[in-house]
């Protein structure tokens, strides 16, 4: 099998870049509804809301200051630090 001349490589990281924004919003929702589900009530889940977007932005300064890259590795630990904001401020535990 002989290869092309023009054709390159290219990293998975490339292809799904321009997607992270709506899985990062529905990973948001995904928390928010599952925190819901085991507390059984939406009044808790406002509140605790109000601290995601800070964390966010800190998490996102914090890399950005470093100089590292948004590769899919931050986009997980971004889902996972939006849960585990929620589930700190929450008043039940």
């Amino acid at each position: 099998m002989v290869i092309p001349i023009n054709v390159r490589p290219v990293a998975r990281g490339e292809e799904i870049g321009s997607s992270s924004t709506p899985c990062l919003c529905l990973g948001v929702v995904f928390v928010f509804l599952i925190l819901a589900a085991q507390y059984e009530s939406w009044d808790y889940q406002w509140p605790s809301s109000q601290l995601v977007p800070f964390a966010i932005f800190g998490a996102i300064l914090g890399v950005w200051l470093r100089g590292l890259e948004n590769d899919v590795y931050f986009q997980i630990g971004l889902v996972t630090l939006v849960g585990l904001a929620r589930q700190e401020c929450d008043p039940h535990c």
